[in-house]
């Protein structure tokens, strides 16, 4: 349910932890009116260095394991 998946990641701080992150530029979560079970992250980061110290922050962890709770499917654009 897209609803708690939202709760929960603020609930943690998630999104607030990623764009203090060293080299984010932009970590922004949108919700399509027409589709009550989708949304789209928009992130972008300075260089693939910082991506890297992201994926192994403990915020993004915990994100890792709210996301098997609630998430079906992730696609990369």
């Amino acid at each position: 349910d897209r609803d708690k998946f939202i709760n929960e990641i603020n609930k943690n701080n998630i999104p607030e932890m990623s764009r203090n992150e060293q080299g984010n530029i932009r970590y922004d979560y949108f919700l399509p009116l027409n589709n009550n079970n989708e949304l789209l992250l928009i992130e972008e980061w300075q260089n693939k260095e910082c991506v890297d110290k992201h994926k192994a922050a403990a915020h993004f962890v915990l994100l890792q394991e709210i996301k098997a709770k609630y998430v079906t499917e992730v696609k990369f654009e």
